[in-house]
C-alpha cells in the first residue's frame, strides 16, 4: 500500500512540474467567435507599467483569457474576465517596464485561442492630433531622405483621416464609437512604410525614443482643415453654455433631432472626428498629447478667447477620457506664419501662450516662427515642409514636462516688465540656461507710446532672463512687443539649453487693445538682405527680391553698415543722371498686379520716417524726392529734415547722415509751393520710391540703412497752405506759390 501511495504522489508531482514549466494555457472549449477591437494589432505598443486594457466582443458570458509571453516564449502573466450579456469584454493586466523586446499576447474564449498579437512592445505611448500640418505625411517632409534608416522601436497607430462608418467615409455616427471600423486603422513599426504617417509624429517619436532610450508609440488621428470643435465630445461642449452658444452661432452645432436631416461635415461639425477616431482609443493609457491645429479658426476669424477655451475643454475632457487622475500633459504648437490677411495671426497665437501660462504644470507650447516656410507647391504655402524641428521641439517639451529631463519644458514667456525712462525691460521665465540671440543683433522688438502705435526698436540681453528695449523714436514708452506680427520670421531671441538654442521666445505684446497698430517688421526696413520671405496667396508665398531699382545696381554690404547686420549699397553709372530704388510691394499673377500681404500700406498713424544715408563717392548726390504712390499716377513727397523741401543733399564725405521725413507735411507730386497735405493721404500706400540724381553726371555710390518710423496717436493735421514764393523751382511751382500767397492774404483779411 505504501508503495502504491508513493507511485501516486510521484505521478502528481511530475504532472505539477510539467504544468509549471509549460506555456500558460486554458481549458479547451468550443470553436471561438471572439474578436478584439480593430484598434489592436501586431506591432502595437502599450504604455509601460500601466494597465493594459484589451477590449472586444465574443459570446455572451464567455470566459476571456489572455497570456503575455516574452520574446523567448516564456509566460509572463495570465488574466481572465467574462463577456457581458451583450458579448462585450475587457481583460486587463499590468504592463511590464518598457524596453527593447517584442512580446506576444494570446487571447482565448472559453479556453480556445482566438487571436494572437505579435511583436507587441511596451514603452511610452502618446496621442497626436490636429489638422493638416499634423496630418502632413512623413514622405513630404524636407528631411525625409535623411531619416531613411528608422528604428523599429517607433510604433504608430495610423488612423485613416477619413475613417469609415457603416462602410462609408461620408456617414457619421451621432454617438461616440467604441471602435474604428476595419480597414481604417493599422499599427506600423518605424521601419515599415510610414510615408503617410504624420511627419510631426514621426520626428517626435524618433527624438523621444533616442532621448529616453525607450520604445515610443503614437496614436495618430488627424484631419486637414478640421476645426477644434470636431475633436470634442458633445457632453464636453454642452458642459460650457457660453462656448456651446458660440458654436451654435457659427452653425457648427447639431442637436440629435437635426443630425440625420443635416449635412454632417468632417471639417466643421462638432464631434465628427471625436466620435469616429478619438473615442475608440479610450482604452489605451497614454503619457500625454501633442496638438498642431488652429489654422481653420484663423481663417474663419473666430472671436478672440474662444479658441483658448476650446483648448481648455480639449485637455480636460481627454484627461477624463484617458483616465488621468489630474490633467493630461498637453503639448501644442503655435501656427506658422501665412497669409491670413486681417485675421490677426498674432492674437490667435497669443491664445496658445495664455493657455499655457494659466497651467504651467501640465501644459507646454512650442514656437515655430523661425522655421523655414518653404513648401511643396501642391500642398500650398500654409503647409511648410520642414516638420522635423516641430516634432523635435515637441519632444523637448515632453522631456521636460513629463520626464523631468530638461530644466525647461516650454517656450519662454513674459514674467514681468519695468519702464525706466526711455528704456523698457522685459524679464522672462522658462529661459532654460538663459537667453541667447540668434545672430549678432536682436530683431523683432517694438515699442509704443500713448496711442498704441508700435514702431521698431533695438534690444539687448542684459541678464540671463532680461532684455532691454529702446529706440530714439519713443521717448516715453508705455508698451513693448516682440515677434507680434503676421510675418515674424526674422525675430531671433531664444532660450538655451546645454550651450545651444533651445526654443524661440514666445511672441508677446503688452498692449493689445483694438486700437493697437502692431509693427510688421518689413525686411526692407533693416536693409540687410537682398531676398526675404514674403507672405502671399496659398501658392504664391516665397523668397523674393526685397528691392527694385532703376538705373542702379543694389547689393547688400555686410561690413559697412550703420547698425545691424548689413546695409544696401546702390551704385549708378555716370551716364545715368537719375536713379531710384523702391522696396518690392507687388508681384504679377495671371497678368495682374497683386500686392504682397502684410506690407505696410497704411502709413497714416506714422508721423515720421527716417533713414541713414552715406555717400561713398567723390561728388555730392541729391535725394530728389521720396515718392509715396497712393494709386498708379498720384504720389506725395514728404518734407525732409524740416527744410520745407522734398529733397536734400548727401555730401561726399563718407559719413552717415540721417534723413528725417515729415509725414504731416506732404507735397502733391513734389510741389512744395502748393497745398500741403498730412499723413491722412497715406492710408493706402501702394509703394514708395527713393529718387536720386547727380547733376554732374558722375558715377554714384551710396549706402542706405536703418529705416525708422515714428508713431503718433493723433490723426494728422488738416491740409493747409503757406506762402513759399522763394522756394519755387520752376514756372508751375512759381504760379502755385503766387496763388498760395494770394489765398493766404485773403484768408488773413477775413480772420482779422
Amino acid at each position: 500500500m505504501k508503495k502504491f501511495f508513493k507511485i501516486i504522489i510521484s505521478a502528481v508531482l511530475c504532472i505539477c512540474f510539467v504544468i509549471g514549466t509549460a506555456p500558460l494555457s486554458f481549458a479547451k472549449g468550443e470553436e471561438p467567435t471572439a474578436k478584439l477591437n480593430n484598434v489592436y494589432g501586431n506591432n502595437m505598443l502599450f504604455q509601460q507599467k500601466k494597465e493594459v486594457r484589451l477590449v472586444g466582443k465574443g459570446k455572451s458570458g464567455a470566459e476571456i483569457g489572455c497570456e503575455l509571453l516574452d520574446s523567448s516564449g516564456n509566460g509572463i502573466c495570465k488574466e481572465k474576465s467574462y463577456a457581458s450579456k451583450s458579448g462585450t469584454f475587457t481583460v486587463t493586466f499590468k504592463a511590464p517596464a518598457g524596453g527593447y523586446e517584442n512580446y506576444t499576447i494570446n487571447l482565448y474564449e472559453n479556453g480556445a485561442l482566438f487571436q494572437t498579437l505579435k511583436d507587441v512592445a511596451f514603452g511610452e505611448l502618446w496621442l497626436a492630433s490636429g489638422q493638416s500640418n499634423m496630418q502632413y505625411g512623413f514622405a513630404q517632409s524636407s528631411t525625409y531622405k535623411e531619416n531613411s534608416k528608422r528604428s523599429e522601436w517607433m510604433r504608430f497607430l495610423y488612423v485613416d483621416p477619413f475613417a469609415t462608418y457603416n462602410g462609408s467615409e461620408n456617414e457619421f455616427p451621432y454617438e461616440a464609437q467604441q471602435d474604428i471600423e476595419s480597414g481604417s486603422c493599422c499599427w506600423l513599426k518605424g521601419n515599415d512604410n510610414i510615408n503617410s504617417v504624420s511627419a510631426v509624429s514621426v520626428y517626435f517619436a524618433q527624438d523621444l525614443q533616442r532621448k529616453l532610450d525607450m520604445p515610443v508609440g503614437v496614436l495618430t488621428p488627424n484631419l486637414g482643415g478640421s476645426l477644434l470643435v470636431t475633436w470634442l465630445a458633445r457632453e464636453t461642449v454642452d458642459s460650457d453654455q457660453k462656448f456651446a452658444d458660440y458654436i451654435k452661432e457659427q452653425g457648427l452645432y447639431l442637436a440629435e433631432n437635426e443630425w440625420e436631416s443635416s449635412k454632417v461635415d468632417w471639417f466643421r461639425t462638432m464631434t465628427s472626428n471625436y466620435n469616429k477616431k478619438v473615442a475608440p482609443l479610450r482604452n489605451f493609457n497614454i503619457a500625454g498629447m501633442i496638438w498642431y491645429q488652429g489654422e481653420s479658426e484663423i481663417l474663419l476669424d473666430w472671436e478672440i478667447g474662444y479658441y483658448k477655451r476650446g483648448l481648455e475643454l480639449l485637455q480636460s475632457s481627454y484627461s477624463e477620457l484617458f483616465r488621468f487622475s489630474g490633467k493630461m500633459p498637453f503639448i501644442a504648437t503655435q501656427v506658422a506664419p501665412f497669409e491670413y490677411t486681417d485675421k490677426k495671426l498674432n492674437l490667435h497665437n497669443d491664445e496658445f501662450i495664455q493657455f499655457q501660462m494659466e497651467d504651467e504644470v501640465s501644459r507646454a507650447i512650442t514656437t515655430i516662427y523661425d522655421i523655414s516656410l518653404s513648401y511643396i507647391p501642391a500642398s500650398g504655402g500654409i503647409h511648410p515642409e520642414t516638420k522635423q524641428p516641430v516634432g523635435e521641439r515637441m519632444s523637448a517639451c515632453a522631456q521636460g514636462l513629463v520626464y523631468g529631463m530638461n530644466n525647461c519644458h516650454t517656450a519662454a514667456t513674459v514674467e514681468s516688465t519695468k519702464i525706466d525712462g526711455s528704456d523698457f525691460y522685459v524679464t522672462f521665465k522658462n529661459t532654460g540656461d538663459g537667453l541667447v540671440a540668434g545672430g549678432d543683433y536682436l530683431r523683432g522688438f517694438a515699442l509704443c507710446g500713448e496711442g498704441g502705435v508700435y514702431v521698431q526698436a533695438n534690444a539687448e540681453i542684459v541678464s540671463e532672463n532680461t532684455v532691454r528695449i529702446f529706440c530714439d523714436e519713443v521717448e516715453n514708452p508705455v508698451a513693448a512687443a516682440y515677434a507680434f506680427s503676421e510675418n515674424n520670421t526674422e525675430s531671433n531671441l531664444y532660450s538655451s539649453m546645454n550651450g545651444e538654442k533651445f526654443m524661440p521666445v514666445a511672441p508677446f505684446a503688452t498692449y493689445t487693445e483694438d486700437d493697437a497698430l502692431y509693427w510688421e517688421d518689413p525686411s526692407w526696413a533693416r536693409c540687410d538682405s537682398e531676398k526675404a520671405w514674403f507672405l502671399a496667396g496659398n501658392s504664391d508665398a516665397g523668397s523674393f527680391d526685397v528691392w527694385n531699382s532703376e538705373n542702379a545696381d543694389v547689393s547688400v554690404d555686410n561690413e559697412n553698415q550703420f547698425e545691424g547686420e548689413g546695409c544696401i549699397n546702390v551704385k549708378s553709372e555716370s551716364d545715368k543722371k537719375a536713379f531710384s530704388i523702391s522696396p518690392v510691394y507687388t508681384y504679377n499673377k495671371d497678368k495682374k498686379t497683386v500686392y504682397y500681404d502684410h506690407m505696410i500700406t497704411d502709413w497714416s498713424k506714422y508721423n515720421t520716417l527716417s533713414v541713414m544715408v552715406k555717400n561713398n563717392g567723390e561728388n555730392d548726390v541729391q535725394l530728389d524726392k521720396l515718392k509715396f504712390y497712393v494709386n498708379g499716377v498720384t504720389w506725395f513727397s514728404p518734407d525732409v529734415n524740416g527744410n520745407c523741401e522734398s529733397g536734400a543733399v548727401i555730401p561726399a564725405d563718407g559719413q552717415w547722415h540721417k534723413l528725417t521725413f515729415d509725414l504731416d507735411r506732404l507735397y502733391l507730386h513734389g510741389n512744395e509751393c502748393g497745398a500741403i497735405y498730412s499723413r491722412k493721404k497715406l492710408a493706402d500706400v501702394k509703394s514708395f520710391e527713393l529718387c536720386f540724381k547727380d547733376g554732374k553726371g558722375q558715377s554714384s555710390d551710396i549706402s542706405i540703412d536703418d529705416f525708422r518710423f515714428g508713431g503718433d496717436a493723433s490723426k494728422g493735421k488738416a491740409g493747409f497752405f503757406e506762402p513759399c514764393v522763394q522756394r519755387a523751382d520752376n514756372p508751375w511751382e512759381f504760379f502755385c506759390s503766387l496763388f498760395t500767397t494770394f489765398f493766404s492774404f485773403i484768408a488773413n483779411i477775413f480772420k482779422g
